[in-house]
């Protein structure tokens, strides 16, 4: 990966993707089945290579332990192709936007969970 330019990166096949590497502030938010759970604020660090990036616990939480995959996606030209986070119950499929020019992302299934991203 080479030339980063307002938070994208050109790949070796010249796609030009946005850069999520690094470490990030998580707000887990929860409704309609899982509404009984409280949100949550935690922090976490993004390892992209290439358009596949996975989501790290940078700190413990209830259910998964400091260093976990708790997100894996995949980019595409135009943002997030493919989002999908683990829980107790399984895999939840997100949809996902980037915006601030990368420095906020926002992944939401459209009924029980949404969690956004903010670069520390």
């Amino acid at each position: 990966m080479q030339g980063e330019q307002t938070g994208k990166i050109t790949l070796p096949g010249g796609d030009v993707v946005w850069n999520l590497n690094g470490k990030w502030d998580a707000y887990i938010e929860y409704r309609g089945i899982w509404s009984q759970y409280r949100p949550v604020s935690t922090n976490v660090t993004i390892r992209q290579e290439g358009f596949l990036f996975e989501v790290v616990l940078d700190s413990e939480m209830i259910f998964f332990r400091k260093g976990s995959v708790v997100a894996r996606g995949e980019l595409n030209t135009a943002g997030i192709k493919k989002f999908d986070a683990y829980s107790l119950s399984g895999t939840v499929n997100m949809k996902g936007r980037i915006m601030d020019n990368g420095n906020k992302i926002v992944f939401d299934d459209g009924y029980r969970i949404r969690t956004t991203y903010t670069r520390r």
